[in-house]
């Protein structure tokens, strides 16, 4: 829906805030429900409808109620939790402390200090130990004086804290004990049970009081009166077991209401947030519409699909006959200058490869979509890096087991990062295939080669001569007889030039794709001259791009196979392997327009200048356009039918005149980037061989390296070493060799995807079609 301006109806945004206020209300109920580990929300599924107007203050009262009766139940619930634990601490430390007021009652008024001359932090276990230290140390007698005490509880990593403070500020004057809970208490004011200590302080005087109670006023400790008789302390415990009774049998009982009311809540949490969130969009959608003075009908400007444009008519009429109204909705295609939208159909297959060329940029109305074939060209990139028969077969199984569960995997909560990999599920299918393939091609798998044909080289030795020799040479002229019918001869694997011969495939390899990807690339651009009727573009365009790159790059691909065809073992003695010229010093001697040496008679001399497409310099007034194809909401008096118009005017648009400087300029810059631009993508294609050495060297490495290794091992370790090694070697397969170079791999041919390909015909500079959707609003 277009809604060009934001507009305010004083009823519809009101309809919003209460929508929003029930949707926090929702929010609310199941963050509550999450916290109970034994109350599952039941997810329905049937699709339920929006909620009718006339229902919406109905259930934003039930909602309020609900929210004020669960908020009281948790506010008691907490009250009722503290005051357990109240209760629980007091009853700590009226156990922690009987020794202390037990001990040495007729010396339970004197007053006690402790002078620590090595600074150190000590605790007394009684008072006769505290009292024979103060007389060894000082050599006083204590006195008839009276002293006062606190006791309390305070957490366990807070404990030798609060002793140096005690010590630092008490100045040594204070006598304490401590000794820790060994079970841990439910603290409403934490997530996890916390360890706590009960403490006992005794000081003389008021100063020290002050001291003592700002201390544990800083750390937050709980205090708590402690009686010093024994007739009060035995009261008091009586009192406590009878408080904690009763408030075991309340918490009881505001458990259960409150898990009965979110029990309620869970059966219709997702009917209502289903049917909240439907109603705000529609109200959202209405407040952005053109409404008249009486509210009797609003008009809309939308996008439609023209293939839907029937289907969006007789839902309007059946919507009317339902709702009985007096008057009929009208559907007419009006003309507008604004760019539509491009909509681009997909499935479960092609919606991940849309996704990547959207990323890019959407396409404009009427460009060429490069999904289509991407959806081919990506894995195929990608398995040119990535070729290897048991690494690809590693990523072919991984994605057909998302694919073959895919039904039961998405109702379940991932990750974001196995979200991704699962709304990849098809494209990793196809990448494992095309590695599969490429390994095949390639003769890797796991780093070791397949024999699935016999070799077409031959030893014309005997067996024993062969055994007795560590090298030998082997000439192509005689010893080589026949090409492998697939693939890479497996005997290259045991050659010491196997890297040579694999880099100079792999890398002519790449520069063929990369110049028949690009060239692709720019015949689509073609398709698109084509399709607006852009026919300078094309004289000015195309066809110097074309010329450019065929009379450079294409010749350079011809020479590569020109040389494997006409250069051989086998051949004439002018066309033996070592006769055959280098094809980097041709392409060197044709740019610096040199002579030909000898051995390099196919040297062409080409020249070619660029020219961008020609501007009219004169004064254009209107060009053709495309007609767009939109839809307007109106209505008509009891026109009883749906009514179409269509007028196939042509809109005209001005153009701005280019000056001749400008346009020379412009051309100039235009004609240098893509020369420089040829050059750079083509060598960007080299990532194809560079990526694939790096690969199958990595993982050349890890098989010499571990698992060789492993089995290399004598008896009678050697079970226990190749398991070992096995789960090594199978572990950094997976991690390093399909995950990491994978992704790897994932990354440049998106970059190959992105720069070299569709910059030679994709703009990207449109905008896609977000149609109003409760499907899609209601998933994310």
């Amino acid at each position: 829906v277009k809604i060009s301006e934001p507009k305010y109806h004083y009823q519809l945004a009101n309809k919003i805030r209460i929508c929003t206020e029930m949707e926090r209300r929702l929010r609310y109920f199941e963050m509550e429900i999450m916290k109970e580990d034994d109350i599952e929300i039941y997810e329905p599924e049937e699709n339920y409808e929006a909620l009718k107007p006339q229902n919406m203050s109905d259930l934003a009262s039930v909602l309020s109620d609900m929210e004020n009766e669960l908020l009281y139940l948790s506010d008691k619930y907490k009250a009722l939790l503290g005051t357990n634990l109240d209760l629980l601490q007091m009853e700590e430390i009226i156990y922690k402390t009987d020794d202390s007021f037990d001990n040495n009652k007729a010396d339970i008024n004197t007053r006690a200090s402790i002078m620590r001359s090595s600074g150190t932090l000590e605790k007394s276990a009684s008072r006769e130990e505290f009292i024979r230290k103060f007389r060894e140390e000082t050599g006083m007698k204590l006195g008839n004086s009276h002293y006062e005490f606190v006791a309390g509880v305070i957490p366990q990593k807070n404990v030798y804290n609060f002793e140096v403070m005690l010590y630092r500020v008490g100045r040594g004057n204070l006598f304490y004990k401590m000794k820790p809970i060994e079970t841990p208490f439910d603290d409403p004011k934490s997530p996890v049970p916390v360890f706590k200590t009960v403490f006992l302080i005794y000081f003389h005087g008021d100063e020290l009081k002050n001291r003592v109670n700002k201390i544990c006023n800083g750390f937050n400790v709980t205090l708590y009166n402690c009686p010093e008789t024994l007739e009060e302390r035995l009261l008091l415990k009586n009192n406590i077991s009878n408080r904690k009774k009763e408030v075991r049998i309340g918490l009881d009982e505001t458990s259960a209401l409150r898990r009965r009311l979110l029990v309620a809540c869970a059966m219709k949490l997702r009917m209502w947030q289903m049917m909240v969130i439907k109603m705000k969009c529609v109200y959202y959608v209405l407040n952005g519409l053109d409404m008249d003075t009486s509210s009797t009908y609003v008009v809309a400007e939308c996008w439609i699909p023209l293939s839907h444009l029937d289907l969006v008519c007789r839902t309007l009429e059946k919507t009317n006959e339902h709702a009985r109204g007096s008057t009929y909705p009208t559907v007419t295609k009006i003309h507008t200058t604004d760019e539509p939208p491009t909509y681009n159909r997909t499935n479960k297959y092609t919606r991940v490869i849309q996704q990547l060329v959207d990323s890019y940029g959407y396409a404009k109305y009427g460009e060429v979509n490069p999904a289509p074939f991407t959806m081919i060209t990506f894995p195929f990139l990608f398995a040119v890096m990535f070729g290897d028969v048991g690494h690809g077969m590693i990523m072919f199984f991984a994605g057909t087991m998302f694919i073959f569960y895919e039904k039961r995997i998405r109702w379940h909560k991932m990750g974001e990062i196995m979200n991704i990999f699962f709304e990849g599920r098809y494209l990793i299918m196809l990448m494992g295939l095309f590695s599969m393939y490429a390994g095949l091609m390639y003769n890797e798998c796991f780093s070791l080669s397949i024999s699935l044909f016999t070799s077409g080289w031959k030893i014309n030795m005997s067996q024993q001569i062969i055994m007795q020799i560590e090298h030998i040479d082997l000439n192509p002229q005689h010893d080589f007889k026949s090409p492998y019918p697939f693939g890479m001869d497996p005997v290259w694997r045991l050659s010491e030039n196997l890297l040579t011969v694999s880099n100079s495939l792999k890398m002519k390899l790449s520069i063929v794709f990369g110049v028949i990807h690009m060239l692709f690339g720019i015949f689509l651009g073609l398709w698109n001259f084509l399709y607006f009727r852009q026919m300078d573009s094309i004289i000015g365009e195309f066809l110097p791009h074309v010329l450019f790159l065929c009379s450079i790059f294409l010749y350079m691909v011809f020479l590569i196979f020109f040389k494997w065809t006409m250069y051989g073992p086998h051949a004439a003695a002018s066309r033996k392997m070592e006769c055959a010229p280098s094809i980097l010093s041709t392409m060197i001697l044709m740019a610096m327009l040199q002579k030909p040496k000898a051995n390099q008679p196919h040297l062409c001399k080409i020249l070619v200048y660029l020219q961008k497409r020609r501007r009219m310099l004169s004064k254009r007034s209107s060009v053709i356009s495309r007609s767009t194809t939109v839809s307007q909401v109106s209505v008509e008096d009891f026109s009883g039918s749906i009514k179409f118009t269509e007028d196939e005017r042509e809109i005209q648009r001005l153009e701005v005149e280019d000056s001749l400087g400008e346009l020379f300029i412009h051309q100039g810059i235009h004609t240098i980037e893509f020369v420089l631009g040829c050059v750079s993508h083509t060598a960007s294609y080299l990532r194809l061989w560079a990526l694939s050495l790096a690969h199958a060297e990595l993982s050349d490495v890890l098989w010499k390296m571990v698992m060789r290794a492993g089995l290399t091992v004598r008896w009678p370790l050697g079970c226990l070493g190749a398991f070992t090694a096995f789960g090594i070697w199978a572990f950094l397969t997976f991690a390093v060799m399909v995950v990491m170079e994978g992704l790897s791999a994932f990354l440049h041919t998106l970059r190959l995807h992105w720069v070299e390909f569709q910059s030679k015909f994709y703009s990207g500079l449109g905008h896609g079609f977000v149609p109003f959707s409760f499907k899609t609003i209601l998933k994310k």
